[in-house]
Formats: C-alpha cells, sequence, structure tokens
C-alpha cells in the first residue's frame, strides 16, 4: 500500500497543477452552423482590477469545414456601458491544408489566444460577444464555442 501511495501522490499533485480560471463557458451552436444571427454571448463577472489573465476563444469545427479560415467580430461591453469591437481573422489550416487545431474524428478544436497579460479597469460585468462574419451565413460545420478568461497569478503594477 505504502509503494502504491508514494507511485499515486505525483499524479495528483501534477494533476492539480492545470490552468485556474476566472470564467470559462461553451456554447454549443444550433445545427452545427454558426448564422449572423447567432452572436455568442459571455457575462463575466470581474471583481480584481489589479488581476492579469489571458483571454482565449475555443472553436470546435468540423474536418469538412470548408473554408480555411474565418473572420470573427469580437464586442466587448463594459460595466460603465462602453463597447469596443474589433474584427480578427482567424486561421484555421495552413495553405496545404492541414489543421492547426487537436483533430480527433470528425472535429477540431483551435484555441485562439485573444490577449495574454488582459487586465481589466473596472468591477462588475463584462460582456464579450463573439460574431462570424465571412460572407457567408449560415456558416456549416461550425459545432461549438467556448470563451475563456485564464488567471495568470499575476499582478499589473
Amino acid at each position: 500500500i505504502r509503494t502504491l501511495l508514494l507511485l499515486c501522490l505525483p499524479c495528483l499533485l501534477l494533476m492539480s497543477c492545470g490552468p485556474d480560471y476566472l470564467f470559462q463557458e461553451k456554447i454549443e451552436l444550433p445545427n452545427q452552423e454558426w448564422t449572423y444571427e447567432n452572436i455568442a454571448e459571455f457575462k463575466v463577472e470581474v471583481t480584481d482590477t489589479m488581476a492579469l489573465y489571458h483571454l482565449y476563444l475555443d472553436i470546435e469545427h468540423s474536418v469538412h469545414y470548408p473554408h480555411q479560415n474565418i473572420y470573427v467580430k469580437i464586442h466587448t461591453l463594459f460595466p460603465s456601458g462602453e463597447k469596443l469591437s474589433k474584427q480578427i481573422p482567424i486561421d484555421f489550416a495552413d495553405k496545404g491544408g492541414q489543421w492547426y487545431g487537436k483533430c480527433s474524428g470528425e472535429w477540431c478544436r483551435l484555441r485562439v489566444v485573444i490577449q495574454e497579460g488582459a487586465f481589466f479597469n473596472a468591477v462588475g460585468t463584462h460582456v464579450f460577444s463573439f460574431e462570424q462574419y465571412l460572407r457567408m451565413s449560415p456558416l456549416p460545420g461550425m459545432k461549438s464555442l467556448a470563451f475563456g478568461v485564464e488567471q495568470t497569478g499575476l499582478k499589473r503594477e
């Protein structure tokens, strides 16, 4: 038994060292399509304005997704009512058609870092919205979107 405990203890310690999230939520897209009307919205409650975070978006798409990339509009609504918007291109595959994400069976999951070392200037609810911005709606082969705010354990100066 003692040997078993000595073998299991390092495994338990390694498992507890994963990322720490302030927020993490996944939205399944209806009919595995992303339409213009289907804007993914995530509400994040912020209480610490000194902490630094990493913001990311996980996109789960089909291996039969018909494009090499996607354009996404990101809208941020701050507690003050101010709203910022930014359009970003996201590459799913290289020029040879190799997917960048981790693929298993029919689906691939691509993690897109939105911002590293981000901080929030105000406490309260911050709303992050993501909309697809290609010239095609519905966009087939899109299964889910997940947004995460990962705590870095660091503080801004």
